[in-house]
């Protein structure tokens, strides 16, 4: 009943507030990198709901971007959002406090930032039609060549968010786990296509961790690693965070190249009520 609720309050969630980026300066000819328009467009929102539109056609070249509560990011079909290849502009943040340090690069502690990436988000939704690209060669070449002093970026991440819908997009060649959302609550991931090569490191499609209330649903996911893992912190660290991954669902999706649903690695915190 919880998911359906979810389900209801999201897709009908409606926006009379409506920012084009490019109305910000966005050129989206995928030579010109358009990270502070579209920062800009999302800072202009209003209290209320409110939807940033990335229009098609065009490819918009970015860095890591930061979302915000109560907010709709709309890309067409025919747009695509592209991950610039240049890890400055992906800051470097802090490792999860449930994995004490970074999970990409040995003993390191650092990890660069999420393309798409909301911290202590409410009501926020992905979706459009359109495509997110990390370019994730880019990054899989330096991790190859061990030239990383931090994690290479995930694709989406949510961190101690809730009410969250990411659906309708494809997500291709992500850098590293291409959907993550950790310390969540009531998620609803459907009707996606992932697609990363076979042989991409680390290329999970979807990583539910720590978090609770997740539906995942009609996705086809073709990726490098596992096709959803359900994690909960690592080691030490996450048995003392003590927060467990539980009420995941996965119904009714096509796994192509990868290595199947999964619990773990990574499930130091527990969890429970995980049907697939």
């Amino acid at each position: 009943m919880k998911l359906f609720l979810l389900q209801l309050f999201v897709s009908c969630l409606a926006s009379a507030c409506v920012l084009n980026i490019k109305d910000f300066g966005a050129r989206g000819d995928g030579v010109h990198i358009d990270t502070k328009a579209i920062q800009k467009a999302i800072a202009s929102t209003p209290s209320s709901h409110c939807t940033i539109l990335v229009p098609a056609p065009g490819t918009y070249l970015t860095g890591a971007i930061n979302l915000t509560s109560h907010l709709t990011l709309r890309i067409e079909p025919g747009a695509t959002l592209l991950g610039v290849a240049d890890r400055t502009h992906f800051p470097i943040i802090p490792p999860l406090p449930s994995y004490g340090k970074c999970r990409d690069v040995g003993t390191g502690f650092a990890r660069h930032q999420a393309l798409l990436y909301c911290l202590g988000c409410t009501d926020v939704r992905i979706t459009g039609g359109g495509t997110i690209d990390g370019n994730g060669a880019y990054w899989w070449t330096l991790w190859r060549r061990r030239a990383l002093s931090a994690g290479r970026p995930r694709l989406i991440e949510w961190q101690d968010s809730c009410r969250i819908e990411l659906d309708g997009l494809t997500l291709r060649n992500a850098a590293f786990w291409t959907v993550h959302p950790v310390y969540c609550a009531d998620v609803w991931i459907h009707d996606l296509s992932i697609e990363n090569p076979p042989d991409s490191p680390n290329t999970d499609g979807i990583d539910p961790d720590s978090s609770e209330g997740v539906l995942i649903e009609r996705c086809r996911i073709s990726c490098g690693d596992d096709h959803v893992a359900i994690k909960s912190g690592m080691g030490r660290a996450g048995f003392e965070f003590n927060r467990p991954c539980k009420n995941v669902t996965v119904r009714d999706s096509l796994l192509l190249s990868g290595d199947g649903i999964c619990i773990g690695s990574e499930t130091s915190g527990g969890g429970g009520h995980l049907p697939a």
